[in-house]
């Protein structure tokens, strides 16, 4: 009997977790579509190997999108 309300909780818990839809995505008609060109990467990480990895993956992808990106490591 004791644990008669434990499931009454869980089950409203339960029902109330659905999935969600996007049925509608808003879009201001007054923002400017910017092109970027440059790009500096900054990677706020203490351990510098993991910064390292971090900025040089975003760079490659930055390059195979035709965007002139530099490493923060290698600019300061």
């Amino acid at each position: 009997m004791k644990s008669f309300p434990f499931l009454i909780i869980l089950l409203i818990i339960t029902s109330s977790c659905g999935s969600a839809k996007l049925n509608h995505q808003y879009r201001n008609p007054n923002t400017i579509n910017i092109k970027i060109n440059k790009a500096l990467i900054i990677g706020v990480v203490a351990d510098t190997d993991l910064r390292n990895l971090y900025e040089g993956t975003i760079k490659r992808a930055f390059k195979k999108r035709g965007i002139e990106a530099e490493r923060s490591i290698d600019f300061f």
